[in-house]
């Protein structure tokens, strides 16, 4: 398979299970940000409670560090498999073009 329709593959295998992974847990993590705290025992919603004012503040870093991973996860890590893939080849060439460049006063 060549290169860039393996990358493609890869990147569409991995889209559905990241982005479901990505969604499920911001979606589970959103009460915690709002501060909406659930007492299962007393049946009762509090908007504002001591246990979410704890943990409000490692849900926001929880939420955006996944957000990040998962435009690092789909974008960057393919791009930059890309790029090291073809850099022997791009380095070879720029070799090949500034040694031309070099000797050409030279030629006779």
């Amino acid at each position: 398979m060549a290169l860039q329709d393996a990358i493609i593959s890869a990147g569409a295998t991995r889209l559905r299970p990241v982005i479901l992974t990505a969604i499920t847990t911001t979606l589970g993590l959103v009460p915690m940000v709002t501060g909406i705290s659930i007492d299962f025992r007393n049946m009762k919603i509090a908007l504002v409670s001591e246990t979410s004012q704890y943990w409000q503040s490692l849900s926001t870093v929880v939420i955006s560090g996944l957000m990040l991973a998962t435009v690092l996860t789909l974008l960057v890590v393919p791009v930059l498999y890309s790029l090291f893939a073809e850099a022997p080849q791009w380095a070879g060439d720029t070799y090949r073009r500034l040694k031309k460049w070099y000797w050409q006063p030279f030629a006779a």
